[in-house]
């Protein structure tokens, strides 16, 4: 494990993993493949209690089995439980001849996780002192999320997948959650404008090294993202605002969603 800050620590594996330190209690954000409880088991923090995954691809979440063995509590987006607990169902449902997507239920954990607690939008965990919130950052994943948490005075957000370095991501491919389709894409953009607008300190990134936020790092690759999606479309990319419209002084309308849209506020 390399220090990032004396409480928050992380290793390359399949994935970037990060542990996050409590007195002698630690939090794991991802496990990738190979990493085993033993291998911290001498160390401060050691004893992980809990594990957040932050989407269901096997390069981040295959060691999960070992870590719940260990005690730990096992988190999952809530969004894509089904890719967690029913994953050798969606292997046996897929038809290796018939698929235009480079959306692949198959990509999940090799055994289906049991017992896991979810990790709903916009929810706020809570481990120890420690208040964790759950962002969602659909894009890679359709029910991607982020973790945003405070350590060492630092506003710290695990994106996942999202991008890997400043004004990069890993892999493109899996935006295209079907043939042609440029919907990931489109969520992908808006999860990195929810980015800007948070401001992190520092990003913790699914895979690659932490660094720290500027507004260019995520200006870069949305510039490069608005202008792959008007290549395509032969027009610019607009991000979404609500329009609201008020119905009587508790019930609120959202007049431009795919479908009608209320809010209810008391």
């Amino acid at each position: 494990m390399q220090s990032i800050s004396p409480h928050l620590h992380w290793t390359e594996d399949t994935c970037s993993v990060y542990l996050l330190r409590q007195g002698d209690q630690g939090l794991l954000i991802d496990c990738g493949t190979d990493l085993r409880p033993s291998h911290l088991a001498d160390s401060p923090g050691g004893m992980v209690d809990r594990l957040l995954l932050t989407h269901f691809h096997r390069d981040q979440c295959a060691g999960f089995g070992e870590w719940q063995a260990a005690g730990a509590e096992v988190v999952i987006p809530f969004a894509e439980r089904r890719f967690f607990e029913e994953a050798d169902l969606l292997r046996a449902s897929y038809d290796t001849f018939d698929n235009y997507t480079a959306y692949y239920s198959t990509s999940g954990p090799l055994s289906d996780v049991r017992g896991a607690a979810y990790a709903h939008d916009y929810a706020r965990l809570e481990w120890g002192d420690i208040s964790i919130d759950v962002i969602p950052l659909p894009g890679h994943t359709f029910g991607s999320v982020g973790y945003l948490f405070e350590a060492d005075g630092q506003r710290v957000l695990a994106c996942g997948d999202l991008l890997s370095a400043p004004g990069q991501m890993r892999d493109y491919f899996p935006l295209q959650w079907r043939y042609m389709d440029f919907q990931g894409h489109v969520n992908w953009l808006e999860s990195l404008r929810t980015v800007a607008q948070l401001a992190p300190d520092l990003i913790l990134p699914g895979h690659g090294q932490p660094f720290a936020f500027t507004p260019q790092a995520i200006a870069d690759l949305q510039e490069m993202g608005e202008r792959l999606y008007e290549l395509f479309y032969a027009r610019p990319f607009t991000y979404y605002r609500p329009v609201f419209r008020q119905l009587s002084p508790h019930v609120h309308e959202v007049t431009n969603s795919m479908a009608n849209t209320y809010i209810v506020d008391d």
